[in-house]
Parts: structure tokens; C-alpha cells; sequence
């Protein structure tokens, strides 16, 4: 009797499914995308929130949105900012049941049970202090510092916000705050630091704030914190539109050297931000980085030096404005207005507005059907995206598109999960002599339904068919082996095609060649029953895939 089997456990390794963080009736996937609810309503735009997106922020499984929007799945007092948490939507309201943010929210970040927002809104919650700047413990909005008289301490729009231990680092576009805690206004320009009162970041010998122009994107550091804008001179210093802040030497510089220094003349703003270890990658709306004529809008710090990811001959893979960076891993995303990024014959039609770096190479996000990126409408055919988020396995892209991957209800947000990486399946099947064979789909560790006995007269011999597929999704080669109790009197041969591979079969060290998907090949068992063989005896043999 012959038996072949299947391991168990490198089947259900290979058919593992990310997990999809949307799971609400009236989710639509299409080529790796959804959305994420809708408003229950059949006019169009159809989906959960009612305007653009321009902040992502994410808490274990909850994702915090913010923008300039009113509506949330048909909910009331979204007021530009609103929680899904996997499932569902749910508002942060004002005491009274109404939007408690009166404008747009450019910034949020969870700092434990606590949510700040940053945007260009005042009198969050009612708060006559919670102007630009505001916390949500909740159940109620208040401002940061606790004053319960006079005006908020921001006098600005808030563009960015980054944390790290107790400091938390506040940048946008605002003039001499009025610093509440007995720290002069003067030098409150364009970034503060709170730790529990509020601090300046360095000064010009003239008391200005180091940094004379907006801060739209910021990254806490172990010693400090990293920004990036449309300013010059940070501090005096030549860092302009990047630049470095030492916490404990309370002192700006340019970042990673003289090499960081920008051409005045062609920026117009650092955007986007994203630290990963020695790792960083800068991204806005600027041209010939470092004097590289093919970094334009997207360079990269590998903790060596600066390059263009995956720029070439002069050219530059991602060809306009960048507006927000995540990573995952080895994995970079990044987003803004562009498309097609990647240079010549590396280009790819479909990374319109979100695409992937994975160190090496540029990749697109799914499609619209058509051969182009998902997100390519929007109200003012645009489609930019402004602002990524990562929940395991999927990510969340927020911007002023409209119906991503032709999807009706994915409108301003939607989430991208990739599909499951290619994995290779074996599947065993058998034959004696011209038989038909048995075993298709049967995924065992005992060969059970997967048999063939045969009987024969001494000197004879019976031949069985061992067919190998590969029922995954990728292309694969197996390793294939034969075990059993010995028997004497009985002669056990494996071949292909007239190749004797018995010992490698045996010896467990035989590999087929690579396999497509649904491809099989065929190796041949033999036994022939010897002059010694007794009467009545057999001989059995497992064959592992």
C-alpha cells in the first residue's frame, strides 16, 4: 500500500489572511481596498464623513480622524474630528451634542486616555481657552494648560504635533504667542514645547522665535525634536525649511550636516516627516535637494547619506507634492498629489497620489479596473491624499478623494489591506498502474484517502503514480520524502521519467522543480516482489509532500 500526505501545518500557514480592520455591513472591498461605513444615504458623496480628511491618528485599533468635515456616518457632532474604531464611527462632541471643533484639524495625536487636536478652530468644546490647540479626555473637550481666563495660549493655526516622554512639541503659523506661565510672547513664533507650562525653542539675538515661518511637520527625537517648514535660517543658523532641535542644549542646526541645506530658491515647504531608527525621509513640495536633480519632493537620510528614493538619470520618481509619510516595517508609504512614481521602465501606472517604497522600488496600492491608481477623483479633481495611518495589517488614507478603487461609499477615507503575500500548497494525489487518481484536495498528516494497494506475483512488478501540485497562489518547489518499516523481499524505486531518484526520495533531500500555481508533476513508485518475498507479506510506504 502506498500513501502520500500533505503537512497540516504548512497549509494553514500558507492561507493566512491579514486581518481587515472593516467589518461593518456596508463595507465594499475591490482590488485591496474599502471603505470604511457610509452615511446610509443614496446620494452621492455617499460615504461616512462628508468632507476631506487632513489627520490620521492611531491607538491600537482606533483610528482618530480629523479634517474639515461635519457628518460622520450619519452622525451628528462630528465637528472635524471622529473616531472609527474598526467597526463602527463614533463623534467627540461639544457638552451640548454638537461639533465641538468649529474648524479644521491639521493634527492629532493620543497621548494615552488623552486626544489633542491641532488645526485652525477656536473655543473647542465651549472652552473660551481651547483656541487652535484643545484635549479630549473622553468626554469633554478643554485647552491644554488648564487657564480659565483670557484667551488660549496659541494665537495661530497649529500644523504639527510630536511628543516624546513629558515634552510635547507644538508647531504651525503663529506670531508672539501669548504664552500663559510668565514665559515671554516675544519668541513664541511657530513652535512651543509643553511639559506641563510652556517653553520657547531657542531665540534670535533679537528675541524672535528661532523659526520666522510655518512649521508643518514635526518628529520627536530622543534629544529632541526634528522640523520641518517654510523657514530660513533656524535660529541664525543656515538650516532652512529642516532643522534640528537639542533639547538640553536649547539650540537649532542644520540637519545631519551641511549636506541638508536646501536651495532657497527652489522650496516652498517641508510637509511631511518620518523617523525610523537612523532612518528618516522628508517629503513636501521642493525641488533638487542637496543639489540632486533628481530629489524632488521626496528625499531619504539612510543614516549614511541622502538620496532620491528610487530617482534616476535626473529624474525623480515621485514627480509632485508629498504630503504625508508612515512606515511599516521595511516598508514606507508615502502620499500626496502625484502619479506614476518610479522612473522609465520602473514606473508604475498605478501609484497615483499613495504608493509604497520597500527600500529598493516603488509599487502601487490596488487600481481603479482601469490600469491607474485608486484615487483618482475628487470634487476638485485633485484626489490629493494628506494623511496615512497604519492598523496591522491595512492602511488608512485620508485626503479630498472621492470613490477609491471606483468604490461608491469610499469617499475621503478608505483603508488599503494587501493581499495575502503568494504562498505555495502541496497537494498529493495517487494511482496504481492506469487507474484514476484519488487524494485531490485532501490535507492530512496520516494519508488517510490518499491510498493505493496493489498485489503481484513474485518477479512482477506494480507501478504507482505519485502526483505533486501546487494548489497556493505562487509559484513553489517541494520537498519530497519516503519512509517505512523495511521489508525484505520487495524492491523500492522512485523515478522521473527515467531518472532513478530513489535516494534522495529515501534520504528525504529530493526537490521537485518549481511549480506555478495549479501546475503538477508525476513521479513513479515501483515495487517488485523478489524470489525472497513470503507469502502473505507486504511492504507499506508513507510519501510526504
Amino acid at each position: 500500500m502506498f500513501l502520500t500526505r500533505v503537512s497540516l501545518a504548512a497549509t494553514i500557514a500558507a492561507l493566512l489572511l491579514p486581518v481587515s480592520m472593516v467589518a461593518t455591513t456596508s463595507a465594499v472591498t475591490r482590488n485591496g481596498w474599502s471603505n470604511l461605513g457610509s452615511n446610509g444615504q443614496p446620494s452621492a458623496p455617499d460615504g461616512a464623513l462628508n468632507g476631506r480628511v487632513h489627520a490620521i491618528a492611531v491607538s491600537g485599533t482606533d483610528v482618530y480622524v480629523g479634517g474639515m468635515f461635519t457628518g460622520t456616518a450619519g452622525l451628528g457632532g462630528a465637528g472635524s474630528i471622529a473616531k472609527w474604531n474598526g467597526s463602527a464611527w463614533s463623534t467627540m462632541p461639544n457638552s451640548l451634542g454638537g461639533g465641538a471643533l468649529n474648524g479644521r484639524v491639521n493634527a492629532i495625536l493620543v497621548d494615552g486616555s488623552n486626544v489633542i487636536a491641532g488645526g485652525f478652530f477656536q473655543n473647542a468644546g465651549g472652552d473660551p481657552q481651547a483656541d487652535y490647540l484643545a484635549v479630549w479626555n473622553g468626554s469633554t473637550w478643554s485647552d491644554l494648560d488648564g487657564a480659565t481666563t483670557g484667551d488660549g495660549a496659541l494665537n495661530g493655526e497649529v500644523h504639527a504635533l510630536a511628543k516624546n516622554g513629558s515634552n510635547l512639541y507644538v508647531g504651525g503659523t503663529f506670531f508672539n504667542a501669548p504664552v500663559i506661565g510668565g514665559v515671554s510672547g516675544n519668541a513664541g513664533d511657530n513652535i512651543l514645547r509643553w511639559d506641563g507650562s510652556w517653553h520657547t525653542l531657542d531665540q534670535r539675538p533679537n528675541g524672535d522665535g528661532a523659526l520666522q515661518a510655518s512649521v508643518k511637520a514635526l518628529v520627536a527625537t530622543a534629544d529632541g525634536v526634528i522640523a520641518g517648514g517654510a523657514f530660513n535660517d533656524a535660529a541664525d543658523t543656515e538650516a532652512d525649511f529642516l532643522a534640528e532641535y537639542n533639547l538640553l542644549a536649547d539650540s537649532w542646526a542644520p540637519l545631519h550636516g551641511s549636506d541638508a541645506t536646501f536651495d532657497e530658491a527652489s522650496f516652498s515647504s517641508v510637509d511631511a516627516l518620518y523617523l525610523n531608527g537612523a532612518e528618516l525621509f522628508v517629503g513636501g513640495n521642493f525641488t533638487d535637494f542637496a543639489g540632486m536633480t533628481a530629489a524632488d519632493y521626496l528625499v531619504w537620510w539612510n543614516g549614511v547619506e541622502w538620496s532620491a528614493p528610487g530617482g534616476a538619470n535626473g529624474t525623480s520618481a515621485v514627480r509632485s507634492r508629498v504630503n504625508s509619510i508612515v512606515g511599516d516595517g521595511t516598508d514606507v508609504y508615502v502620499g500626496g498629489d502625484f502619479v506614476n512614481a518610479g522612473v522609465g521602465a520602473a514606473q508604475k501606472p498605478t501609484a497615483d497620489r499613495v504608493a509604497k517604497w520597500n527600500g529598493s522600488a516603488w509599487s502601487g496600492l490596488g487600481g481603479n479596473g482601469a490600469g491607474d491608481g485608486a484615487l483618482n477623483t475628487s470634487p476638485d479633481g485633485q484626489g490629493w491624499v494628506r494623511a496615512l495611518g497604519i492598523v496591522g495589517s491595512s492602511l488608512v488614507v485620508g485626503g479630498s478623494f472621492l470613490n477609491a478603487a471606483t468604490i461608491a461609499e469610499a469617499d475621503f477615507i478608505a483603508s488599503f489591506s494587501p493581499p495575502p503575500p503568494a504562498s505555495s500548497k502541496p497537494d498529493g494525489r495517487i494511482k496504481k498502474g492506469n487507474g484514476a487518481l484519488v487524494g485531490n484536495n485532501v490535507y492530512n498528516g496520516t494519508g488517510v484517502n490518499q491510498s493505493r494497494t496493489g498485489q503481484a506475483a513474485i518477479g512482477n512488478t506494480i507501478t504507482f503514480t505519485l502526483s505533486i501540485q501546487n494548489d497556493g497562489t505562487g509559484a513553489g518547489a517541494f520537498m519530497v520524502e519516503s519512509t517505512g518499516a523495511a521489508a525484505s523481499g520487495y524492491q523500492v524505486t522512485y523515478w522521473r521519467g527515467t531518472t532513478n531518484i530513489t535516494a534522495a526520495v529515501v534520504n528525504g533531500t529530493y526537490q521537485t522543480s518549481s511549480l506555478a500555481p495549479g501546475a503538477a508533476l508525476a513521479i513513479k513508485a515501483k515495487v517488485k516482489v523478489l524470489a525472497g518475498a513470503g507469502a502473505g507479506s507486504s511492504v507499506t510506504r508513507l510519501v510526504t509532500i
